[in-house]
């Protein structure tokens, strides 16, 4: 009886080992995990991961990408979901993120057709039964994970020149656009990783209107072992090893002034600032910094580091905040532009508070569109005295179409694909049609939670009518490098200024400076900024000197 009990136990045991060993097996065959680390101009910069996993019905691919050093939103989180037997794309969903912000791209497929939701700067846009192809996939040459599914499904018995179809999304808050791309295999060879030579097949990966891109895949299992793109100057390497980045912010100081963080509120909400001040006694006029919407922060890509540090120099309070909860946690941006002028209102009432500020001496510094929202504000006289108008740009419901460098890029992406003008409009369509039908502020789309009201806001805004009201002094500095403002809306400004001159408003330009009014620079632990123009600084505390100080 001993010897049955005994084989019994032995008899099980058996089974448990053979099943942990075909879920470890599966485990393997049905997962992988990758690692890359991403270089630029020979500089480590970032890190990849990605991961597949097949299902019975579905390849899942996804993906954490890391570019701790660039400015704006670096990071990424990528889900892409697509069909087993025919490879077609049933989803992939797209999250940039940095800090407390974060955006979002949506594709799901319903049926033959694609729907798109897109979500930046606390406004989206929307369209529903979009044409594509069955077998169409999203690309992005810069995203490594968008490469993977191509790979997979290149013929390398057959080799040679291979076609496939692709969506990409070149312009946030626009549809995706149609093209194909070509792989072709051209040669082998070796490549070294972490010390280990592995055998490689190298492809070119080209399209219109692209520069061509290099892949080097493992002969073994066809995996991604390297990419070069060189008009980018970026080459993406996989690694065995996770890598750790050390980044620092761009910071000032100086034993002229004092910094100190400090916090608000406004509409019961609290918020972040820092207030930086000069270091003698007595009673200076302050100025508030106002950023647009592509800043993420208070330091503004950097500009607004150097405009502190050099304003409080001269004898200025500054005081930068966000007009968000910082501290709030990873959502989308979601903004009112009541929100913002009461912040400002808010922070206006915060400097006359503090004793060595003259509370009839307070002006305003706005970086790009937020200078858009101020006319109504100001024409209100909420106790700002002088408005600097630092690259103004237009503020609208999705993209200004009209911008230099938006339209550059839709005369290629229309040109590769002539039904995208059409998606365009019937997006906008579609977006203002959730407007007009949605009494509330926030609406659910395509199971995602949407903010409606700043899209709202943005189309009431009439800045030349509420311009009109205005008696502070103006000044309009502008970049004749910038490219990402429409040039019939700067017209509009240089034409407004000419005709109010004589009310101290003036505007002055520079031959060779961008959108951020400066160089940007990179080092070797620092997070890349933009260090502002010596002779751009001089000229705004020039005039603020003449117009402010000494009014």
């Amino acid at each position: 009886m001993r010897i049955i009990y005994a084989l019994l136990i032995l008899s099980i045991l058996v089974v448990i080992v053979l099943l942990v060993g075909s879920f470890i097996y599966l485990e393997k065959t049905t997962h992988e995990n990758l690692y890359y680390i991403i270089k630029t101009n020979g500089r480590d910069v970032g890190d990849i991961e990605i991961d597949r996993y097949v299902t019975e019905r579905n390849i899942i691919y996804k993906s954490k990408v890391g570019k701790p050093y660039e400015t704006g939103l670096n990071k990424k989180d990528i889900r892409c979901e697509l069909d087993r037997k025919t490879s077609a794309i049933k989803s992939y969903e797209e999250i940039n993120s940095d800090g407390g912000i974060k955006e979002l791209l949506y594709l799901k497929r319903e049926n033959d057709d694609l729907n798109f939701l897109a979500i930046a700067k606390s406004k989206f846009a929307y369209l529903a039964n979009m044409k594509i192809k069955k077998d169409a996939l999203f690309f992005d040459r810069e995203t490594l994970m968008t490469l993977v599914p191509l790979i997979k499904l290149y013929n390398f018995k057959k080799g040679g020149a291979q076609s496939f179809d692709v969506l990409k999304y070149d312009i946030k808050l626009l549809p995706p656009s149609r093209d194909s791309v070509i792989l072709t295999s051209i040669r082998d060879e070796y490549i070294d990783m972490d010390n280990k030579k592995i055998k490689t097949e190298c492809l070119t990966l080209r399209a219109k209107e692209m520069e061509q891109v290099f892949i080097w895949v493992a002969k073994k299992d066809h995996n991604i072992i390297a990419v070069e793109i060189p008009d980018k100057q970026i080459y993406i390497k996989r690694t065995e090893k996770r890598k750790k980045f050390i980044v620092k912010d761009y910071l000032l100081k100086d034993l002229l002034y004092v910094s100190q963080k400090i916090s608000f509120i406004s509409k019961k909400l609290e918020l972040d600032s820092v207030l930086t001040r000069p270091r003698k006694a007595g009673v200076y006029p302050a100025v508030i910094l106002f950023q647009g919407e592509d800043a993420i922060d208070k330091q503004n890509y950097g500009i607004f580091i150097d405009l502190s540090n050099y304003l409080a120099k001269s004898g200025y309070v500054v005081l930068r905040f966000e007009p968000f909860h910082e501290r709030s946690g990873l959502k989308f941006k979601s903004i009112s532009i009541e929100d913002e002028l009461g912040a400002i209102e808010s922070a206006v009432k915060l400097l006359k508070e503090f004793r060595f500020v003259d509370p009839e001496r307070i002006g305003i510094i706005a970086h790009s569109d937020a200078n858009y929202i101020l006319p109504s504000f100001l024409a209100k006289g909420p106790g700002i005295r002088a408005w600097v108008m630092l690259s103004p740009r237009r503020l609208t419901p999705t993209v200004d179409t009209d911008s230099e460098n938006i339209k550059a890029l839709l005369e290629n992406i229309c040109r590769i694909d002539p039904n995208h003008s059409k998606d365009m409009s019937n997006s906008q369509r579609l977006t203002l049609d959730i407007l007009e039908t949605s009494a509330k502020d926030r609406k659910n789309i395509m199971g995602k939670k949407v903010f409606l009201k700043r899209v709202r806001d943005i189309i009431q805004l009439n800045p030349f009518r509420d311009m009109k009201d205005l008696s502070i002094p103006i000044l309009v500095l502008l970049g004749k490098m910038d490219n990402s403002c429409s040039i019939k809306y700067l017209k509009e400004i240089e034409i407004w200024i000419k005709e109010n001159e004589y009310e101290n408003r003036s505007l002055v330009s520079f031959r060779k400076l961008n959108h951020y009014l400066g160089a940007l620079i990179k080092g070797d632990t620092l997070r890349d900024y933009y260090k502002i123009d010596k002779e751009a600084l001089e000229t705004i505390t020039g005039w603020l000197d003449k117009n402010l100080t000494n009014q």
